[in-house]
Parts: structure tokens; sequence; C-alpha cells
């Protein structure tokens, strides 16, 4: 399964649990899992709650106050007495120790010698041992986010005042990008904040999930817009990307010229080129020509366009796409090796087709209309991917 998070008001432990509960964690299971931790003095509840008209899951840990900082090797021996599974152990165990290294490096002192305060407390060892049951009960293999929010201002917590984010969220995030918006709010939480530096592998406000399942999760605080999570979960998946677009108006170029500047952009690693007629300004028939790119690409293609098209200036913006993940194989056929790409959501191919280029050479080399070649080893193929149950 993939998890989407769909991000309006930070990101925090709670609001991940909450989430999950709407998604159908059911509570008296997740009961049962954190009573294997052996640990006292805690309950745990759920509400249903209206968040400036948004419906969300509030989840909530009562616990009895304690008076003692626990150091990460506490945690460790609790996570590694308990009965939890080996697999929501191991995520446990995983977020705890990037906590510690987070909380080492901004106080610079020895992992082994870092004191939790808040992160160590009751609460906070309930939130995290309770998204890793959640990551195990779901399945979950992948996570995506849109990009995430903070609050701006100053914060008081047991270290003294110091700015939003918080030392030990700014090293967790790292490069991971941020909205900042006018709430003089924390939104983003070092349990939140280590969640996506673990497990999120791309950040995009498009979602990439197909007919999810949805879940929302609150924080405890009232501001002034929806102080929610949506967590999105589903079993197909696309790949979501920021690419590049180049574009420009040309109205003086030959159609051969024109012709060459696409196939030179294209062999220097432009994703995609076209041209579409225009009207443009004085009454002039000209072509709208279009590159698309990686942003790794973007300077040498950008390069090409100018020198190549005759242009004095290009358009340059950022886009987002889904994509089916694609596949290339060589497929032995009566016709010779033929290159197939098939595009595949999940483990179920949708698409699929042969390498033209092969199928030209193939017709050349036998005889045979490129046409029929063509029908006959996409039927071949097919039939291939039905047999091994990757077809949809």
């Amino acid at each position: 399964m993939h998890l989407h998070l769909h991000s309006t008001s930070g990101i925090s432990g709670d609001m991940l649990v909450g989430g999950f509960l709407g998604l159908g964690l059911p509570l008296d299971f997740l009961q049962e899992q954190l009573e294997k931790l052996n640990l006292e003095g805690w309950e745990i509840s759920q509400k249903s709650v209206d968040k400036l008209g948004v419906s969300a899951i509030q989840f909530e840990v009562s616990y009895e106050e304690q008076h003692h900082h626990r150091h990460l090797t506490d945690i460790l021996e609790i996570l590694g007495k308990s009965k939890l599974s080996p697999k929501a152990k191991s995520i446990a165990e995983d977020l705890f120790q990037s906590l510690g290294r987070a909380e080492s490096s901004v106080h610079q002192v020895p992992i082994e010698e870092v004191h939790f305060h808040e992160v160590g407390a009751v609460d906070t060892i309930i939130d995290i041992v309770s998204i890793a049951v959640a990551m195990e009960y779901f399945e979950i293999e992948s996570v995506t986010a849109s990009t995430i929010v903070e609050g701006v201002g100053k914060v008081r917590f047991s270290h003294g005042e110091c700015d939003l984010p918080v030392p030990a969220v700014r090293e967790l995030l790292g490069d991971i990008p941020l909205q900042r918006i006018p709430v003089s709010s924390e939104l983003v939480t070092p349990t939140g904040a280590v969640f996506l530096q673990r497990f999120v592998e791309c950040f995009s406000d498009l979602s990439p999930l197909l007919q999810p399942r949805k879940g929302v999760g609150c924080g405890t605080k009232d501001l002034p817009h929806p102080n929610v999570l949506e967590l999105q979960l589903s079993g197909q998946k696309l790949i979501a990307e920021e690419i590049i677009r180049l574009e420009t108006n040309v109205d003086d170029l030959s159609p051969q010229l024109l012709a060459s500047c696409i196939e030179k952009a294209l062999t220097a690693g432009a994703l995609d080129g076209w041209a579409s007629p225009v009207f443009g300004k004085k009454g002039r028939i000209g072509q709208q020509l279009v590159l698309l790119c990686l942003e790794k690409d973007r300077d040498l293609l950008l390069e090409i366009l100018l020198k190549e098209s005759g242009s004095f200036g290009v358009r340059v913006q950022t886009v987002q796409r889904l994509k089916l993940d694609s596949k290339h194989e060589n497929f032995s056929t009566e016709w010779g090796n033929i290159s197939m790409r098939s595009g595949f959501l999940g483990k179920e191919c949708w698409q699929w087709k042969p390498e033209h280029r092969d199928i030209v050479t193939a017709a050349d080399r036998t005889g045979q209309p490129p046409v029929f070649i063509e029908a006959q080893v996409r039927q071949a193929w097919g039939a291939k991917l039905l047999a091994s149950g990757d077809q949809k």
C-alpha cells in the first residue's frame, strides 16, 4: 500500500495516529499492541471533532505525570523488552534513533547522553509506537507528501525560547521544503519531522494515488485554519515528479530547422518536444516550440533553444506530472529481438508498446509490413503479460 500525506497545518504524532484511525485502524487493536510495551499509567482514546468545518479524528493519550527524563538507551530497552512484532519494533527503534541523532547533533553531546525531555514522555512513546503499528497494519510500502507548512515566531520549551521550527525539527528536516504561513504556532513537531525524514520519498502537492481511502487526523490546537492532516491510502500509485517546461514562439524558422532543433533537444536529454502552429503578432503564422526536461538538463536545453531556434527568449515553468512506472525489456520474436516498453501501476501493466525503430528494422529484414509486425508483437507481449498475471 502507498500513503500520501496532505498537509495544510503541519504534522505531529497525534495527527498521524488520528489519520490512521480515520483510515480504519481499530482502537482496540492499537490498545492491545501498546500494552505490549509494559508501560504503566496511560490510556488512549479517540473522538470525532469538527475543525472549522472539517471532520477529523482526535487521538488522545492520558498519562500520569512523570518527573524523570529518559535517555535513548532507556527507550530502546523498553522497546527491546516489549512483545511488539519485529517489524513494528524495528520501525519504532529506527524513529527513536533518528530523533536521538538529531538531538545529539543540535546539543553537541554523544547520543548516549541525550536527554529526550518532551520526546521521552509517555505520550510521545505512545505516538511513535502507534505509528509503527499502523505502518505494519496497513502494509505501507512507500510514502509521499505535499509541501509541509510551518508557523512563524518563537516557541518556549524545555531548553528555553527559540525560533520556529525548533532546532531538532530543523535538523531532521534538512532540505525538506517548508512553506511558512502567518500563524504564531508550532505546526511541525519532532515526531512529525522524524516521520517525514524516515519515510517520505518525495514531496508533491499533486497526489500520486488513484481512488484513495482517506483519514483525517487533527491537532489539539484551535487555529485560524483547520488544524488537520489528511492521510490518503491506496494500492495504486503513480510516480509524481516536477519537471521543467521550456517554451518559445518562432515565426521565421524553416520546418527543416525546426525539426532539427527538436531532434537535437531530444538527443540532449529532453523528455519530450513538439511544435504547434500559432497566430502571432503582426499577423504572422508561427510555431510554439515546447520542450519538457528535468531540472538537471535545463541549462543545456536552454542553450540549444537560444542557439538553434532563432528565439531571443524562452519561458521557463516548473510543472508537475504523474506517470506510470515504465520498464524496458527485450522480447524475442520470430522477427528478431524487439525492445518493449511497459507502463506499470504497482504490479499491473496498463500500457505496452514496441520500439518503433526495432519494428522498422524487422520489417526491412523480413519484408513484412511494419503495421503487421507491430500488431503481432503487441498481441504476443499482451498474452505474455496476461499469463504472468501482470496485465490489468
